[in-house]
């Protein structure tokens, strides 16, 4: 589409006024599930083939949410990586409804590191473990507003499942996110129907959840239908579904949260990295220059999480897992 009027039927025939008439176009392509545009002036950078764009359609589950606050709110949720062993957490195994529990639930004192690179960074949440060991969850933030996180170990700290996960916060306005969840599965295998189901329901919101607008049903106006039985008994927060829980924390610090009055503290590392990435973009940057996140070196990358032994450099030892040679699987293999 180049924006090109095809029929005014208003004017002569003999007229060419129509010739004359632009309407503004962007080039778009279908990518992963998504509809993907690029806004800016000039040729269009590389294709954003993320290893999760690359997977087959039966291997990834792609939805989207409205959420009420700015989108850099809702990013700053989203690379926190303490808040998932309280907010996210299940207070007995009998409930039935989705939640952490077992290693999520482990009252231990969290670290996390951060690696500055060409396309944002690299984290590490780092937690020790008995026997000697420590568990390390690397996660990745690519400019400006695309995250990953891991989800590959079982409760029980040993199982190992392929499934990689992130989110896509894009900016409505000031005041609003569409924020676009996915999840897939790496490998051969397809998701099958009820794996499906599972990871919407355990990490999502499940079907049913959003209108056609894409507005949650659990939103501001219901107080995200909270159940303070359910909280008392079953999980930290009352409010099913992981993704809503976020939302609701974030949102009900309004719509743009006034950060004068925060503190950070040690496990904000992410955040406080990300603000000056963002900052040094948009007080630095030389004219013409590209932002971090365009050159495709993301292509590569992988969130990954291990039980290691406590003297394991994640930047050395776990660096084929995370940021993969260019021969190995994904997008680009």
């Amino acid at each position: 589409m180049d924006g090109r009027c095809v029929d005014m039927p208003t004017e002569p025939p003999e007229s060419d006024f129509r010739s004359r008439i632009r309407l503004a176009a962007y080039p778009t392509l279908e990518l992963g599930g998504v509809v993907w545009a690029y806004l800016g002036e000039g040729a269009p950078p590389a294709l954003p083939r993320f290893e999760w764009t690359g997977l087959r359609d039966d291997q990834r589950v792609v939805t989207r949410t409205w959420q009420e606050c700015n989108w850099l709110q809702a990013l700053e949720g989203g690379i926190d990586s303490m808040h998932a062993s309280t907010l996210h957490t299940t207070l007995t195994p009998d409930t039935g409804r989705a939640g952490l529990s077992g290693l999520w639930t482990v009252p231990v004192p969290l670290s996390d590191e951060v690696e500055v690179t060409d396309y944002g960074h690299a984290y590490a949440s780092i937690r020790p473990m008995p026997g000697g060991r420590k568990w390390v969850k690397v996660y990745h933030y690519v400019m400006p507003c695309h995250t990953f996180f891991p989800f590959e170990l079982g409760g029980d700290g040993e199982t190992l499942q392929p499934i990689v996960n992130g989110h896509m916060f894009v900016p409505m306005d000031d005041e609003n996110t569409m924020v676009y969840n996915w999840i897939g599965k790496y490998g051969d295998d397809a998701l099958t129907g009820s794996e499906r189901e599972i990871l919407e329901w355990s990490r999502g919101r499940a079907p049913g959840e959003v209108d056609d607008r894409h507005r949650k049903r659990r939103n501001r106006d219901v107080d995200w239908l909270i159940d303070r039985a359910v909280q008392k008994s079953e999980t930290y927060s009352g409010i099913d579904g992981i993704n809503n829980q976020d939302h609701a924390v974030q949102e009900s610090m309004g719509p743009i949260v006034d950060r004068s009055k925060e503190t950070l503290g040690t496990t904000d590392a992410a955040v406080i990295a990300t603000r000056r990435i963002l900052l040094a973009r948009l007080t630095r940057a030389a004219p013409g220059e590209d932002p971090p996140g365009v050159a495709p070196t993301y292509y590569r990358l992988r969130a990954i999480e291990r039980v290691v032994d406590a003297g394991v450099d994640w930047r050395t030892e776990l660096r084929d897992l995370y940021d993969r040679p260019a021969d190995g699987t994904g997008a680009d293999g």
